[in-house]
């Protein structure tokens, strides 16, 4: 198996997973919270793009519509989008809330209330994203007077590995915790404002992979198309649910699909 192949089967397995927030502040993830990506002018309210599902999640995706609930979605395909681990079998044609959008695949993760994370960290080590979040996470340890394991309590965070960091954040009283998020979100906002180009220049150099990625949100299904083939079940279903059915889309079709001016 190449290189390549190999860490893209491994991010499309971490992408149907999902993480607690100690975990995710662990590694020096970027939280993807709408309101944020808003004031920092990442977001677009009218945009239009697709999303690969199954024909058995395709009532939950409907459901979805006009929440905040956010979804992985793409605007340029390419032969990676064939081994995603879902078994996908519909295409699926939407229009709403691009919240950020990257060349290529942003390595995004969920956590456990359905939000999405940067992990910045999985393609890029050592960029400025990660060296300025370790000045945000070494401050807050000595603001919540956080020691490590062997009791150094200056010791230079970006030698911690995040098992050990988030079994520290982890040991905090739970209403200290929910203060430890809620400063690392508000540092975290204030340090983008300033580092805008970095966060730029991550979404630009984020991986090498064909496909790219948008997080997306209050959305509306404008149609759905069978991959490959289609059934008197995937039919049905789509009637069911009321949505436009387009017929079939090939996966070599899926692969070319280019941005639309």
């Amino acid at each position: 198996m190449k290189f390549k192949t190999f860490v893209n089967d491994q991010k499309l397995l971490l992408e149907f997973s999902k993480y607690n927030i100690s975990h995710l502040i662990s590694i020096r993830a970027i939280p993807l919270i709408p309101s944020m990506m808003e004031r920092l002018g990442f977001v677009d309210d009218n945009a239009d793009v697709y999303h690969l599902t199954n024909i058995k999640e395709l009532s939950t995706l409907k459901q979805n519509q006009n929440t905040r609930n956010q979804i992985s979605a793409f605007t340029k395909g390419g032969p990676e989008l064939q081994r995603l681990p879902s078994q996908v079998n519909i295409l699926v044609k939407l229009r709403g809330r691009s919240i950020i959008e990257g060349t290529s695949d942003i390595w995004s993760l969920v956590d456990t209330k359905g939000r999405r994370w940067l992990d910045q960290t999985h393609r890029v080590p050592g960029n400025k994203l990660s060296f300025n979040i370790n000045g945000i996470l070494q401050k807050l340890f000595r603001t919540f007077d956080i020691q490590f394991i062997d009791n150094e309590k200056e010791k230079d965070i970006s030698n911690i590995k995040a098992p050990e960091l988030k079994q520290r954040i982890d040991s905090l009283p739970q209403s200290k915790q929910v203060k430890f998020y809620r400063e690392y979100l508000r540092a975290m906002e204030n340090y983008l404002n300033r580092g805008y180009k970095d966060l730029v220049d991550y979404l630009e150099k984020a991986s090498d992979l064909s496909y790219n990625e948008i997080i997306f949100s209050h959305f509306n299904i404008l149609y759905v198309q069978s991959i490959d083939f289609t059934s008197e079940h995937i039919t049905k279903e789509i009637e069911n649910l009321g949505l436009v059915d387009r017929g079939v889309i090939t996966i070599k079709e899926i692969i070319k699909i280019k941005k639309e001016k």
